[in-house]
C-alpha cells in the first residue's frame, strides 16, 4: 500500500520537521545525492513519517487546480492498468506511457533493465509525443476539418499530454520541437529540424541552467541530434534496401552509438548486447505505448 498517497499535486502542507543537508558521495563513482537534488534546485530536506502532517488547502483558481487536476486523471489511468495486470507490468507501463515517476519499478527491475542497456525504455519516450499527434492528425482527416484547426486542437492535446508526464526531459524536447514545426506549418515557413533542436535546448537551459547536468536531458538531446545527423545519410547509403528495414537496423545502432559515453559515464555500466537489446524491444516499445 503506498504511502502519502493522500497527497495530491497543489495541496498545502504543514507539519513539524527537522531541517537537513542531502547526503553526498563519499567515493568516486558513487551516486550523490545532494548534487542530484541541487540540480533540481533542491538543497534541504525533512523526513515526515505517514500521518505526521496536516494538508490545510487543496489548489484553486489558478494553474495548480489545472495541473492536480490532470494529475488526478493520470492516477485513475494508472489504476485501471494496475486492476488489469501484475506487478511489475503496471510500474514498466506507467513508465513508457506517462514517465518512469508515476509508478517506480521495482529496484531489480530497474537494475537488470539498466544491465541490459534498456534503462532509457522506463521513461517516457519523445516517439509518445508523435503517436499522440498522428493519431489525432489521422482521425481527424477522416472529417476533413480546417487544417489550420486539425493542428491547433492537435497542439493543445501534445501540451496536455506533456502535463500529464509531469515534463521530463524527453517529453518536453519532443513537445516544444513539434510545437515550434506546426508554428511554422501555421504560418507556411519551412522548418530545420537541427536548428529547432538547437533552438529548444536553448530556450530549457535559459529556464532551468542546471537541467545541462540531468542524464535523461544529455540523453534526449545528444541521441536526437545524432539520429537527425547521420540516419538520411545512412539510409540513403544503404538504398536499394527499403527504408523500414534499414531504419530498424540502423536507428537503434546510432542511437546505442551516442548513448553509451553517457550510459558509462553515469552508470559504469557498459552492456556487450545492448544493441541486440535494443533493436529486439524497441519496436514493441511503440506498439505498447500506441
Amino acid at each position: 500500500e503506498r504511502k502519502f498517497e493522500n497527497i495530491k499535486l497543489g495541496d498545502h502542507i504543514e507539519l513539524t520537521a527537522s531541517v537537513n543537508k542531502p547526503f553526498k558521495a563519499t567515493n568516486p563513482g558513487q551516486f550523490d545525492y545532494e548534487k542530484y537534488l541541487n540540480r533540481r534546485g533542491v538543497f534541504t530536506m525533512s523526513y515526515v513519517r505517514d500521518g505526521e502532517y496536516t494538508i490545510t488547502g487543496s489548489a484553486s483558481g489558478d494553474i495548480w487546480y489545472f495541473i492536480s487536476k490532470l494529475d488526478r486523471v493520470r492516477d485513475d489511468m494508472m489504476e485501471i492498468h494496475a486492476r488489469q495486470l501484475k506487478s511489475p507490468k503496471p510500474e514498466l507501463l506507467g513508465g513508457m506511457v506517462f514517465g518512469d515517476n508515476a509508478v517506480p519499478p521495482p529496484e531489480e527491475v530497474k537494475d537488470d533493465f539498466l544491465k541490459s542497456g534498456l534503462f532509457h525504455l522506463l521513461a517516457a519516450s519523445g516517439m509518445n509525443v508523435g503517436i499522440i499527434f498522428g493519431l489525432w492528425y489521422f482521425l481527424s482527416g477522416l472529417f476533413k476539418p480546417p487544417l489550420a484547426s486539425r493542428i491547433v486542437i492537435g497542439m493543445v492535446l501534445v501540451a496536455v499530454y506533456s502535463l500529464l508526464t509531469g515534463l521530463p526531459p524527453s517529453i518536453t524536447r519532443a513537445s516544444l520541437m513539434l510545437e515550434l514545426a506546426l508554428i511554422a506549418k501555421l504560418i507556411d515557413r519551412k522548418t530545420d529540424n537541427t536548428l529547432i533542436l538547437v533552438m529548444v535546448c536553448v530556450l530549457m537551459l535559459l529556464y532551468s541552467p542546471m537541467m545541462i547536468a540531468d542524464v535523461g536531458f544529455q540523453l534526449s538531446f545528444v541521441v536526437t541530434l545524432g539520429l537527425l545527423l547521420f540516419i538520411p545519410m545512412l539510409v540513403e547509403k544503404t538504398k536499394p534496401v527499403p527504408e523500414y528495414l534499414s531504419g530498424a537496423i540502423l536507428i537503434p545502432f546510432v542511437a546505442q552509438v551516442f548513448v553509451t559515453p553517457i550510459q558509462t559515464f553515469h552508470f559504469n555500466n557498459f552492456p556487450v548486447y545492448s544493441l541486440l537489446a535494443n533493436m529486439l524491444a524497441v519496436p514493441f516499445v511503440g506498439i505498447i505505448s500506441f
